[in-house]
Parts: structure tokens; C-alpha cells; sequence
């Protein structure tokens, strides 16, 4: 009965999700659903080969990445750390990184200690863990989560109190895998809401929520559909290698989209387990549906200003003309599109040129009473790019 139970609650909890995707924009369903794509697709190499590396590789192999898929929190990720040292500063990226450690060396974690079964599943060997499937299965859906709740938060933020704000952004912290895309979503809100954004800061990439009875109804599946599921996972992999990329990963981190189909491939050679999913075909079909719906760019409601500049820096940008004709916007990614981001770059003279066409412009950055911005501007039209999004 048990069983039963948390088999209908699993279904329940899918058919709410469904549901709400219905009722949003297409648009913002539709980023949602690339940012978990690629969620996965920069998992997916360290997942699906943790049996076959040994334990100590298997754990820190993912924070030369943003950390997804790893068993370690993903704060102690090297584009984390440096993202968190640009948009925040030294302090809070030492108050993270140790939170982080804390996590990582705390009760359950440690030789000889007997974790609950809540902690033990966390703290379980990686080499142990061999159900790769439910495990991406398990950042897709808090990707999608996670993406959907920092697309809407600040739409929100006017009408919380701060604590509810902090709360809030602690949340939409746990919910999101991707330690960047919670620090990016920091700096998205900060000023809208400084408690929102450091409830974001506090949580992500140190606390995760991994949703036991979605992520895992009960139910095993056969190893004949295990392996269908792993084949087209690999296929999607394949896809976006030939892709390049665009709109997913960041060209730096594309050779995480072979790696995991060749990861795919083993995995289906070495005989494919039977897995806890009771429909492991879901995973694999929504990234070929997200492959062939393409990703959008964010919407523009926490656009912020660049990441790294300083007064005096020379900046060529390309992007297109806001309102008003005083700055510059485009989408960019630091690792993959669960952190994407509008950055707007303020100009010092309005442009002749009509809102939302393409430029490029270059200049100084200089100080200015709301900020910096763009001075000496010059500029020029500029073609339509094939890939909207900027990579950092």
C-alpha cells in the first residue's frame, strides 16, 4: 500500500506540473525547458560514468564544471567561486565556499558514521550509485523547477516582505542545481530585492532539494526500456555535438555533450540495469523536444548590468537597442542556459537606430550618477547573429 501511495503521489505531483506549464506563456515554459536540458546535458558525463571512475574522480571531476551531477555541493564549482568572487565579492564567496565545505564534511559524510536514510542517500559512495537515470531525471525536474520559480520570482518580489523574500529566494537557491544560474539570478534581482537575492546567495549550490517522490515513483522499469531510454539519451547528446551547443552549453564546456554520449554508449554496452524510474523514457524525450524547440533567451524582466567591468575598460558589445535608445541588451551564458542571463549596457548618448536592431558598439566604461556606463560610445549596425546568446 505504501507503494501505491507514493506511486499516485508521484503522478499527482506530475500532472500539477503539467498543469502549470499550461497555464504559463509558452515562452518562459519553453526556457524552462532548455535551462533543464542543459542541466542534464552537463551532468549527464559525470552521471552516467560515475560506476566506472573511481570514487575520488567521480566526486571532484564535476566541479571543474558548474558541478551538476556531482555529490559534492556545487558552490565548491571553479566557475561558482569565480562567478560569486565578480558579482559579490571576496567575503561572500569565502562565507560560501566554507558553507559549502561544512556541507560536504558534515554528519553523514564522514568514515565510519551511520547517516540516516535521508543523509545516506546523499552521502553514498558514488560508485555505489549506478541508477544514472532516475539521477538526471532528478536534475532535469529541479532544473525545470527551479527555472520556472527565478523566471517568476521577480515578478513577486514588490509584494513580499523580506523575510518571505529571503525564504523565497533560499528556495528557488535549493530548487536550482546549477550553483551559476542561482548567482546569476542574484545579480538579476539584487535590486529589486537585496533579501530575495541573498536568500539566492545563502542557498544555492549549498542546500538541495531533490523531490523523492517525483524524481522517484515507485515502480521499476525494464532493462530493455532502461536501455532505450540510455540510447536516446545518447542520441540527444549526439544532437547537440552537432549543434555545437547553440543556446545550451557554452563552447568551453561543449565537450561535456560527447562525453556524455560516449557515457550513454558504455553504459548501454555494459548491460543496462533495470531502473527505479517507472517511465525512464520521459527524461530522454523531453531533451530531443527541447533540442527541437530550440532556446529562447531569457526574459528581460532581471536584466543586469555585464558582469567584470570597470571604469576604464574597453568593451566591444554587440546586442540590440532598448528603448530609448540608451544601452545595449543581449542574452549571455557562463556555462550553460540554466544561467542565462540578459546583460544591458548603458550608453552615454542615445543611438539613431530603431529599438531592436542588431549593433555594435564600442567604448570606454565610465562612472555616471545611476552607475557606470558605455562612454565615447561608437557604434554601428551589425548583422543578425545565428546564435543570439553571448558567452563569458
Amino acid at each position: 500500500m505504501p507503494r501505491l501511495a507514493s506511486a499516485r503521489a508521484g503522478r499527482a505531483a506530475a500532472a500539477a506540473l503539467a498543469l502549470l506549464c499550461l497555464a504559463l506563456p509558452p515562452d518562459l515554459t519553453r526556457g524552462a525547458l532548455a535551462a533543464a536540458a542543459a542541466s542534464v546535458f552537463e551532468a549527464a558525463p559525470f552521471v552516467l560514468a560515475a560506476p566506472l571512475l573511481p570514487a575520488r574522480v567521480a566526486a571532484f571531476a564535476p566541479l571543474l564544471a558548474c558541478g551538476c551531477g556531482g555529490r559534492l555541493p556545487g558552490a565548491l564549482s571553479l566557475p561558482a567561486i569565480g562567478l560569486c568572487w565578480l558579482a559579490f565579492g571576496p567575503a561572500v564567496t569565502l562565507a560560501r565556499t566554507a558553507a559549502a565545505l561544512g556541507v560536504a564534511l558534515g554528519p553523514g559524510r564522514a568514515a565510519g558514521r551511520n547517516p540516516s536514510p535521508e543523509a545516506r542517500d546523499c552521502a553514498e559512495p558514488t560508485a555505489t550509485r549506478t541508477d544514472g537515470l532516475a539521477d538526471l531525471n532528478d536534475i532535469g525536474i529541479v532544473a525545470f523547477a527551479g527555472s520556472l520559480a527565478a523566471a517568476t520570482l521577480p515578478a513577486a518580489l514588490h509584494h513580499l516582505a523580506t523575510p518571505v523574500a529571503f525564504l523565497g529566494g533560499a528556495l528557488v537557491g535549493a530548487l536550482l542545481p546549477c550553483a551559476s544560474a542561482g548567482l546569476i539570478a542574484a545579480v538579476g534581482i539584487g535590486a529589486a530585492s537585496p533579501a530575495a537575492a541573498a536568500g539566492l546567495v545563502s542557498a544555492a549550490g549549498i542546500v538541495s532539494i531533490r523531490p523523492p517522490a517525483l524524481g522517484h515513483p515507485q515502480g521499476s522499469a525494464s532493462p530493455h526500456r532502461a536501455a532505450f531510454a540510455l540510447m536516446l539519451t545518447a542520441i540527444a547528446c549526439a544532437w547537440l555535438t552537432v549543434c555545437g551547443g547553440q543556446g545550451f552549453l557554452n563552447p568551453r564546456l561543449l565537450a561535456l555533450a560527447p562525453a556524455g554520449a560516449l557515457a550513454a554508449v558504455v553504459a548501454l554496452a555494459r548491460g543496462a540495469a533495470p531502473t527505479r524510474l517507472a517511465a525512464p523514457l520521459v527524461l530522454p524525450l523531453a531533451l530531443l523536444a527541447s533540442l527541437a524547440l530550440g532556446s529562447p533567451p531569457p526574459r528581460e524582466s532581471a536584466a543586469t548590468f555585464p558582469l567584470g567591468l570597470y571604469p576604464g575598460r574597453a568593451v566591444d558589445f554587440t546586442g540590440t537597442v532598448r528603448p530609448g535608445g540608451r544601452a545595449v541588451a543581449r542574452a549571455a551564458i557562463l556555462c550553460c542556459r540554466a544561467d542565462a542571463q540578459v546583460f544591458v549596457l548603458p550608453l552615454d548618448r542615445t543611438l539613431p537606430f530603431a529599438v531592436g536592431s542588431w549593433v555594435r558598439v564600442r567604448g570606454r566604461i565610465a562612472t555616471a550618477p545611476g552607475g557606470l556606463r558605455l562612454s565615447e560610445v561608437r557604434a554601428e549596425t551589425a548583422p543578425v547573429p545565428s546564435d543570439v546568446f553571448a558567452y563569458l
